[in-house]
């Protein structure tokens, strides 16, 4: 099916003068300079600016900022630092959990040597972690306001549990609890205000003429360029680009504009300009022919549920985490030390080759998955929480590392945006409890994973390779229809792909308890339902 978005395509520029490039330079640095004067003032109450709509921050800083530069880049310019905090505050907010603790489990030999926590939810503890992340001095006014809007029965229980709980215990009680672990959390994570480093920055062009043009002097070697408004009224920049037919496509589709918004980055190696254009985009079909994908680095880095596997080069790899320990090495001896334009340039040419290297051998197993009647593949819907582990790898780096450099958290990006050139459908499921969870009987205990390397069910005794059962309990979030319907929602896309709902940790687990009772009755597997028919 063919689906109408927005995307963006980058030129590079081709022969830029001096001038030019000064200019374009010397206004990117004065808006890096606003980015972080803004960054400042949000830092010093970023609860009080967070908790504002987009235009009421814009509100806020516009007479500030409107001074210096022109209203076609102020707007873009604020929406920046916005997001940012924003962004930075959605990933605290998922700290703000309060948990009552049970019981606790000394394992002892003669002394105590380590001590396990069983920390559960209760209605108040619920109560606390809403305050701090949602709270303020009105909830008593718009919380039975949100109960009369809810439909599902699930949600207006959550929310009258919620109310009854803060009529139980005070609104004020709740508030200094809650308050003082939200201000302790701000306090850490923003104590210091966000740094804006590299020289972007955005604006919106409303020139008659069009976007971009050829070069109408034939005898030159510069192909195109691009025609924006820029600072001073009525003033209009061109940018000498690189244009290919075959790589950006016709050019019609990025004159047909009144209004075209940029984004310009300057660099060492000169500028680039990103716009956006309307195209149609091709979405294979949701079919039912799925293989679950666990993505790891311990021994491979796609592992499937038919037993196949695509590995990173580990050889190019190596190579590069070499260079990393030396650079580390020599700062490590000499702190100012700064690293040389030669030995940046190797790294990077090292990860560029690197992330094609994996690009190639995802083309390649695409077409294999092709070839043997796969049309829908499931991954864990990582983000950038994933793979937070201590410890060393086989390269002497830290693990946390490893995963950074081979970019983990956007391998699903890449294969869904491989695949779709192969008609094959991608769905994406929680990622909790997938390599916890036994494959053969539903089993979720932590103890089921004696070692990295090894799964063995702690309950019916089965043994598989870890990586595999894991990619097996990926494919079942789909294959099966409870936890399809219990887990998942379909995509906005409209081509029956399947994406996560926002559910806690503890909601799956319970999702994936409930399930396991309907075919594992006293101590057995039901003879009606086998869970090998989704392996």
């Amino acid at each position: 099916m063919k689906v109408q978005g927005q995307y963006s395509m980058s030129f590079y520029s081709d022969r830029l003068s001096d001038s030019k490039l000064k200019e374009i330079t010397d206004f990117a640095v004065l808006c890096r300079h606003i980015k972080n004067e803004l960054s400042e003032v949000v830092n010093k109450d970023p609860l009080r600016y967070i908790q504002m709509s987009k235009f009421d921050f814009q509100k806020e800083f516009r007479e500030l900022v409107k001074s210096n530069i022109p209203s076609s880049f102020y707007i873009q310019l604020m929406d920046d630092v916005y997001l940012s905090y924003s962004n930075k505050f959605d990933q605290i907010k998922n700290k703000f959990v309060f948990k009552k603790v049970s019981d606790i489990k000394c394992m002892s030999n003669g002394e105590i040597k380590n001590k396990t926590n069983t920390k559960i939810d209760t209605v108040l503890s619920r109560t606390l972690t809403y305050l701090a992340r949602e709270g303020d001095e009105n909830i008593l006014v718009w919380l039975p306001l949100i109960i009369e809007k809810k439909r599902r029965k699930e949600d207006k229980k959550f929310y009258t549990e919620i109310f009854d709980c803060i009529n139980k215990f005070g609104i004020k009680r709740l508030s200094m609890t809650s308050e003082s672990k939200r201000n302790r959390l701000l306090k850490k994570y923003f104590g210091t205000p966000l740094v804006f480093k590299s020289l972007t920055f955005r604006g919106m062009s409303r020139l008659t003429r069009p976007t971009i043009t050829y070069n109408k002097d034939f005898r030159s070697t510069i192909k195109a360029f691009i025609n924006i408004s820029w600072v001073k009224f009525a003033k209009e920049l061109s940018i000498p680009i690189k244009y290919s037919k075959n790589f950006h496509g016709k050019m019609k589709q990025y004159q047909n504009k009144t209004e075209t918004s940029y984004k310009i980055c300057v660099s060492k190696k000169g500028v680039r300009v990103i716009l956006s254009c309307e195209k149609e985009r091709d979405y294979p079909e949701n079919k039912t022919n799925f293989v679950g994908v666990d993505v790891n680095t311990k021994h491979n880095l796609l592992q499937c549920s038919d037993n196949s596997y695509v590995d990173y080069d580990r050889r190019l790899f190596c190579v590069l985490a070499n260079e990393l320990k030396k650079t580390d090495e020599i700062k490590s001896q000499n702190k100012e030390y700064v690293v040389g334009t030669r030995r940046t340039n190797k790294i990077s040419h090292l990860r560029r080759e690197l992330v094609s290297n994996t690009r190639t051998r995802i083309s390649e197993f695409c077409k294999e998955l092709k070839t043997s009647g796969y049309d829908h593949v499931v991954f864990e819907n990582l983000d950038k929480s994933f793979g937070r582990k201590k410890g060393k790898t086989e390269y002497d780096i830290n693990q946390n590392r490893l995963m950074s450099e081979l970019h983990i958290c956007s391998i699903k990006d890449e294969f869904e945006h491989i695949a779709r050139k192969y008609d094959i459908a991608t769905s994406f499921v929680h990622p909790e409890y997938t390599s916890q969870t036994c494959s053969k009987c539903g089993c979720v205990e932590s103890e089921n994973r004696e070692n990295q390397e090894e799964f063995k069910c702690v309950e019916c005794g089965y043994k598989c390779n870890a990586d595999l059962n894991a990619s097996m309990n990926i494919r079942n979030r789909v294959a099966s229809t409870v936890l399809r319907s219990e887990l998942l929602q379909k995509t906005s896309i409209g081509n029956g792909t399947y994406e996560p709902k926002s559910l806690s940790r503890d909601k799956v687990k319970e999702v994936l308890l409930s399930f396991r009772k309907r075919p594992y009755l006293n101590g057995r597997l039901d003879k009606e339902f086998n869970f090998n028919l989704f392996r």
